[in-house]
């Protein structure tokens, strides 16, 4: 018999487990996102396989990844399970910063509140690990999900074995094809084959430890983790607060019969211990953030020692964008807006001249002592409206004001495409083939070049002000909403491929020099980024100290910039290389070729326009 077509469209290969790869996947009708556990017949054999579907079909829980449906089709068997955004506790605890004492305690309470329910249903996982341990986004934090129980037991397993004197729960399966769990998480008993409710939260315990202090209180082979389970006692800090300390000792007993004897016991422990580190008024109890830095960089301070490395230009207006146009020519030009206004500048001349660069002297006659090119007496374009942003292609330079859309050119009549509307944001394909500009309630696509209108839209209802971002030649992506947001990847025809929602707020997003990923800020986290793949629906959080203001994308990264006077470095995966103190608040930013930038700053009544050349600065980037 022929086996039917999958009810499933694979979207991405997100990760491989014990017994195959899995998948992100959205359903043909509903479009629902789901993750398709792939079942290899070799390594995964038909009784494990109904074994593993047993336990994930008796379990419902928030804390628990269930298990929606059985997938049989003539590509392979499936799990079709509730997929979670944010990866694995794993990936979190490795990254260069550390939880937050807060989210630390609430996601371990929450792993106890999903083991509790299983062990109610007499099902112990025995393989507790930050691997196993999935997350899905929540407004300010994770929210955690007990995931694999690919080698769980159940607790008549262990009566039955001591009922026939064995003493031992080991099974001839588990001796040949080393199913036993993972040895840096392993209570003393596993390995010997023993098995209870105290080795799951022997097990939670060791994760509690890795969150706390970084490391794993046991390292080393698996012989010598054995050992060390075995016979070690664990050492506990003294930079541990005591109730932490409290905890751990009874929860990392060598004897099973010395530690919490069930979920619910060492949840009430741990809740208690929350309690008292917050009457203790502990500053780590205080963050405010999910995320804390292990290790913040200095900054680099442009003010002052370093200042005349750096051409600067004084300013009179505060620039709100920069482009480059014919960057790669002999002539680059600076295409600046500031206030309502539009002008351009000779790159190359720019800091050759003395008067501060502003739009009222790039109308006026140079002075005579001095020679000046044509390219600097170019005419300024008032388009009365505040500019937001300019967008270049191929075909010219374009400016989205409050009120419209205009192709800007030196020497050129403006033209405008968009006029008399409100609140409008946009974003142009960089061969010009295809222009989007939305405001709060419609997205609109259409040809620059003939001003034809390709498709109209209705947005989603938007407390914020959506952001357009273009992915590729043939795609955008729209993230709309209010409280919580919506990202929407379309078409330059206007046809939707994929919808994905937020539980926050998203105020500006940036695409990065990694295809289809995206750099976003909320407001719901002042301190935080979101690094958003939107092939495999992933989303990082990334430690930054700061609400930003701006984002931009660079060939080798990006940047932020907030109310104060820094500017933050990132590269394509996220990571903070460096942070620059700069006279005054950043206000535009552009890269030119590989490594250099041009970053205009405003402080109070008077502003800068730097040119820095990051090849000469102490940076881990690769230009």
């Amino acid at each position: 018999m022929q086996l039917p077509a999958s009810r499933y469209r694979i979207l991405c290969l997100v990760g491989r487990g014990q017994f195959g790869r899995v998948y992100v996947a959205r359903h043909r009708v509903s479009g629902r996102l789901v993750a398709l556990k792939e079942l290899d017949q070799i390594r995964f054999p038909t009784n494990k396989f109904l074994r593993e579907l047993r336990f994930l079909l008796s379990l419902r829980h928030p804390n628990i990844v269930a298990c929606e449906a059985l997938e049989h089709t003539r590509t392979g068997r499936y799990l079709v399970m509730d997929y979670c955004e944010g990866g694995t506790l794993r990936a979190l605890v490795q990254e260069d910063v550390r939880l937050s004492l807060p989210v630390v305690l609430n996601l371990t309470c929450e792993v106890l509140v999903g083991l509790k329910q299983a062990h109610q249903q007499g099902i112990i996982h025995c393989d507790i690990k930050p691997e196993n341990i999935l997350l899905n986004l929540s407004p300010t934090s994770w929210t955690a999900r007990i995931s694999d129980f690919g080698i769980a037991r159940l607790g008549q397993e262990l009566e039955a074995a001591t009922r026939s004197g064995v003493g031992r729960s080991r099974t001839v399966e588990d001796s040949s094809q080393g199913n036993t769990g993972s040895p840096a998480y392993m209570a003393p008993e596993r390995f010997y084959g023993e098995f209870s409710v105290c080795s799951d939260l022997y097990a939670v315990g060791i994760m509690l430890y890795e969150m706390l202090l970084g490391r794993r209180p046991f390292s080393g082979m698996p012989a010598e983790l054995m050992s060390a389970h075995l016979n070690q006692p664990v050492e506990l800090p003294l930079s541990l607060d005591e109730p932490l300390r409290e905890v751990l000792h009874t929860a990392l007993q060598k004897l099973p019969a010395r530690r919490f004897k069930s979920a619910e016991q060492m949840l009430v422990a741990l809740r208690e211990c929350t309690v008292r580190l917050k009457q203790a008024a502990l500053p780590q109890l205080e963050t405010g953030v999910p995320l804390v830095p292990r290790q913040l960089l200095a900054p680099l301070d442009l003010t002052s020692s370093r200042a005349e490395q750096w051409q600067q230009q004084p300013l009179r207006l505060p620039l709100t964008a920069l482009q480059v146009i014919a960057p790669a020519s002999d002539t680059p030009l600076l295409c600046w807006a500031a206030k309502t206004q539009v002008g351009w500048r000779s790159l190359t001349s720019l800091f050759e001249f003395e008067p501060a660069f502003s739009c009222s002297q790039l109308t006026e006659q140079p002075d005579s002592s001095k020679t000046e090119s044509s390219l600097e007496r170019i005419p300024v374009v008032d388009l009365h409206a505040e500019v937001r942003s300019l967008h270049l292609s191929s075909q010219g330079c374009y400016a989205t004001t409050q009120e419209g859309v205009y192709q800007v050119q030196p020497w050129a009549a403006c033209r405008p495409l968009i006029e008399k509307q409100q609140d409008l944001v946009g974003a142009l394909d960089p061969d010009g083939r295809w222009l989007a500009v939305a405001s709060r309630q419609v997205l609109t696509l259409l040809s620059p070049l003939s001003g034809r209108l390709i498709r109209q839209l209705s947005l989603p209802e938007s407390t914020y002000l959506p952001s357009l971002n273009v992915l590729d030649r043939h795609h955008l992506a729209i993230v709309c909403g209010g409280e919580q947001s919506q990202i929407q990847v379309l078409s330059r025809r206007g046809n939707c491929m994929e919808k994905f929602d937020l539980p926050m707020p998203i105020t500006q997003a940036v695409t990065g020099r990694v295809p289809y990923h995206l750099l976003a800020a909320s407001p719901r986290e002042p301190k935080t980024l979101l690094l958003i793949d939107l092939k495999a629906f992933q989303v990082r959080r990334l430690f930054l100290g700061y609400l930003p203001t701006l984002l931009q994308s660079t060939p080798w990264g990006y940047i932020a910039a907030g109310a104060r006077q820094t500017l933050t470095l990132l590269d394509p995966v996220g990571q903070i290389v460096g942070n620059l103190t700069l006279a005054g608040q950043p206000t535009a930013v552009i890269a030119h070729g590989p490594h250099h930038l041009l970053v205009a700053t405003w402080a109070g009544t008077q502003g800068r326009l730097y040119y820095l050349d990051l090849s000469r600065l102490e940076l881990e980037l690769l230009f």
